[in-house]
């Protein structure tokens, strides 16, 4: 069986010093094409740039720190609720919605940006609903409603503006006009804890300086609203209650004292039983009625107390000022990447090509 040896082709230096000069002929022979090429890339990267360019963003940052209320008068808490049939209530508290990474998705939840976009603030001296604030302002109808060659413009969302109401109260076609708005919202918000600290942050984007201040310092203003709602809720209620009852008790102890008052003077030395009976019940009644009104006037200043203990607060460790940090997209800046990947890929192809020539020609 006859072998046949193997030849192995070695690529001296004068072959590759060769072969270097006949790819240097020939990209010098297609100077053309290839500055063609680089012009093509260079005009690619600029519609690149056209069609991802965005107007400058605004970026307004804020920390702070949001201290829990404390739980202040728990026994007192327990005895003032045994008055109003809570008997069962002890001093300990629930567990707290704010606490751990609740505390964070509640930040970004649809029910507290409805709210803050539903705040009536003042803007050089002007007043505005934040919602139709941001439709106006933020872009939204450009970048998202005004439609392109193949989408008809949203005139119903461009058109329509908000009232101030309840969120609960929305129609439909504000629900989803609702949804539009925070989706893009929640896309510009971003918020968590600086390091290990208790210290928070909001930071928010727009393409207009005002609206990124004056949002970001809302969401803040409303978490805090919120958070002091929930804290507070229930002693806010029995203080309710108890200011009802003042009110109903002091309405029939005056009206008491003056049944007695009148019946006296028209009674002086009264000697007949029955009479005395109807004077001591009336001026029994007025002991009562005092010492009831004076029990629960001293529960509401109880209840006072301990809803001042119970509400927490916020301290603002970094606040918004004017100018606001910008952002601007950059236009033209791949330019010169463009027209050397125009120039690679030329260079590629006549390599290529004639290198695919030289094969077929010795076939």
């Amino acid at each position: 069986m006859n072998k046949q040896p193997l030849q192995e082709e070695i690529i001296t230096t004068k072959d590759l010093i060769l072969k270097f000069i006949n790819v240097a002929n020939l990209i010098s022979s297609k100077w053309r094409f290839i500055l063609t090429a680089a012009g093509i890339g260079a005009l690619s990267s600029l519609m690149f740039d056209a069609n991802n360019f965005k107007k400058p963003m605004y970026l307004a940052n804020t920390t702070f720190n949001l201290e829990s209320g404390s739980a202040g008068g728990g026994g007192e808490m327990a005895s003032l609720a045994s008055a109003f049939g809570l008997g069962g209530m002890s001093a300990s508290r629930p567990a707290d919605l704010f606490s751990g990474e609740n505390f964070w998705q509640i930040l970004e939840t649809r029910l507290v940006v409805e709210k803050a976009l539903m705040t009536e603030v003042t803007i050089k001296g002007k007043k505005h609903l934040l919602a139709n604030y941001y439709i106006e302002k933020s872009g939204i109808i450009d970048d998202e409603w005004a439609g392109s060659l193949f989408d008809k413009p949203n005139t119903a969302f461009i058109k329509y503006r908000f009232k101030k109401k309840d969120p609960a109260d929305f129609t439909n076609f504000e629900n989803e006009l609702m949804s539009e708005l925070y989706t893009k919202l929640n896309k510009q918000t971003e918020t968590g804890q600086v390091g290990t600290s208790s210290l928070a942050f909001i930071t928010l984007y727009t393409q207009n300086e005002m609206l990124s201040k004056v949002f970001a310092e809302t969401l803040l203003l409303t978490i805090y609203e919120f958070y002091k709602e929930l804290k507070t809720k229930k002693t806010q209620l029995m203080l309710n209650i108890s200011e009802r009852r003042v009110d109903s008790l002091k309405a029939v102890l005056y009206q008491t004292e003056q049944n007695l008052a009148t019946y006296t003077n028209q009674n002086l030395g009264i000697v007949i039983a029955e009479g005395q009976m109807q004077q001591t019940r009336l001026a029994r009644n007025t002991g009562q009625l005092a010492n009831l009104y004076a029990q629960t006037q001293l529960q509401v200043d109880q209840l006072k107390t301990i809803l001042v203990n119970q509400t927490p607060l916020y301290t603002i460790i970094e606040p918004i000022r004017l100018p606001l940090e910008r952002t601007d997209s950059s236009y033209g800046g791949n330019l010169k990447l463009g027209a050397i990947f125009g120039i690679f890929l030329s260079i590629i192809f006549l390599i290529a090509r004639k290198a695919i020539e030289s094969v077929i020609s010795q076939i």
